[in-house]
Parts: structure tokens; C-alpha cells; sequence
């Protein structure tokens, strides 16, 4: 049922999203930020980490393709992820939604120390206030389900560069 709900909100949200005509300008950002868990093997409920990120613009929205890293208790956490995001907020506030797919690469603390791997799906939101030149302040959660339930909350940095 969740995730015919949230499904339901991501569709609604996607296509009441503004129309963007053009290719914009590539980004790269760095965000740091806990990452609240339940339901993963031997995984401690919050991990703070560091999520690295490009995005790659389309003629409606970017791809973005983000790494997330933590370490923390003796488990070592890892995230590759693939989004698409809409921007739908005005220029001087930029707001966005997100969607894409993961997949996350573990290591439980001793004795537990085999590598697990999984994936799943996320989607998620969020905004930019830009600052000065092409830096922006960047904040941005994504909801994701697989392996078990999870946010990943991000604060930091966004720099886009000029077309």
C-alpha cells in the first residue's frame, strides 16, 4: 500500500512540474548528512555520511548520479544511485523532485564481515537558494525502500557551471 501511495505521489508531483525548455547548465555537488535506517542487516539506525554528486541536463530534467559513503560503529556503507529530477520551483528558490533507483554495498561490523549488497528505489525532493556566482546552498531527502526502509537527508553545496 505504501508504495502505491508514494508511486501515486511521485506521478502527481511529476506531472504538475513545470515545462523547462533547453538543456541547462552541468552540476557537481557535495552534501554531507545522516542517513536514518531500519530493517538492514546489522545496521545501526543512524550513519552520518558524505554524498557526492553529478548532475547531467536533459531538455525537462537532469540525471544524477551520486555516491553516498558513511562508516560508522564498524560498518562500512556505501550507495551508488541513479536519479532524475524535475526542477519546479521559481528561479530564485529552485525547488525539485526526484526519482531513481540504488544500489547499496555493506559491511556488518566483526564477526558479521561479508559483504552484503542490494537495491531498491527511492524518490524524494528538495530545494537550492543560490548564493553567489553559480554556488547554491542544496538540501535534498530521498525516501528509499530496499533493502528495507531508509531516508537519506543531505545539506551542503551545489555548483553549477555556465552553458
Amino acid at each position: 500500500m505504501l508504495k502505491l501511495i508514494s508511486f501515486m505521489l511521485l506521478a502527481s508531483l511529476v506531472a504538475s512540474a513545470q515545462e523547462r525548455t533547453g538543456d541547462g547548465p552541468f552540476e557537481v555537488s557535495v552534501q554531507g548528512g545522516p542517513f536514518i535506517a531500519k530493517g538492514i542487516y546489522r545496521v545501526r539506525e543512524v550513519m552520518n555520511g558524505v554524498d557526492l554528486r553529478v548532475s547531467i541536463p536533459t531538455g525537462k530534467g537532469k540525471f544524477e548520479i551520486d555516491g553516498f559513503f558513511a562508516n560508522s560503529d564498524g560498518v562500512n556503507y556505501r550507495i551508488a544511485s541513479l536519479d532524475y529530477r524535475i526542477d519546479v520551483g521559481p528561479p530564485d528558490f529552485p525547488a525539485f523532485i526526484l526519482g531513481g533507483v540504488h544500489g547499496d554495498f555493506w559491511t556488518p561490523p566483526a564477526p558479521y564481515d561479508s559483504q552484503r549488497y542490494s537495491g531498491g528505489w527511492h524518490f524524494g525532493g528538495g530545494f537550492m537558494q543560490p548564493l553567489f556566482g553559480g554556488w547554491s546552498a542544496r538540501e535534498d531527502f530521498r525516501y528509499r525502500l530496499g533493502p528495507g526502509t531508509s531516508l537519506l537527508v543531505g545539506l551542503g553545496l551545489n555548483y553549477q557551471f555556465s552553458n
